[in-house]
Formats: structure tokens, C-alpha cells, sequence
């Protein structure tokens, strides 16, 4: 999972063995170490929709709704508004680019 954040935006991007990993209803984590501590992130589906931070991990659940839009809209992905915007997305693979502007 690659994360990206700003101060209005956090941003995460799967590939295909996690976005699968996540429709099978498992936990995906990244967890990063620094000097003083550890910073991780935890991404799965849940009843309610939840963007916060518990026990020092920063946990992101997806409702069932957003699961489903998730598996149907892998392109574009799903984005949350509230503070901060939420966008769970889909990496493309570069054969997916490559066939962008070929003729069908």
C-alpha cells in the first residue's frame, strides 16, 4: 500500500493482491519506524465508515457501500470528503497504461 498525505488529503493506493487481500476482508498495514516510534496505518472494511488515529495507529475503515464501489470503480477508486479527504485507489498496472491510446 503506498501512502501519501498532506495537510487536507491522505491518499492510499493498493495494488491488485491487496485490493483483493482488502474484498476478502482482511487488514492491510504499512508501518514505518523512526527514532522514537513507530508510525502505522491500518486499512479494512467495517460496519461504519472511520478515518482516526487509536493506540497510535491511524485506522481507515470502509463501510460496506464503499467496499462495493470499491470492487466496481478500481479506476478511479473511492474518495471521502471530511478533513481530512480520504481517496482509496487502485494502481494501474503499466499494461493497463500502455493500452490507454491504442485503438480497440
Amino acid at each position: 500500500m503506498k501512502i501519501r498525505w498532506t495537510r487536507r488529503t491522505l491518499r492510499l493506493r493498493l495494488d491488485d493482491l491487496e485490493s483483493a487481500a482488502l474484498q476478502r476482508g482482511e487488514t492491510l498495514r504499512e508501518r514505518i519506524h523512526f527514532p522514537g516510534g513507530d508510525w502505522s496505518v491500518e486499512l479494512r472494511g467495517a460496519q461504519e465508515s472511520e478515518l482516526g488515529m487509536r493506540d497510535g495507529v491511524l485506522q481507515v475503515t470502509l463501510d460496506e457501500d464503499e467496499l462495493r464501489l470499491f470492487a466496481r470503480q478500481r479506476e478511479d477508486g473511492i474518495e471521502r470528503e471530511g478533513q481530512p479527504r480520504l481517496l482509496v485507489e487502485q494502481e494501474r498496472r503499466p499494461d493497463d497504461r500502455s493500452q490507454e491510446g491504442s485503438p480497440a
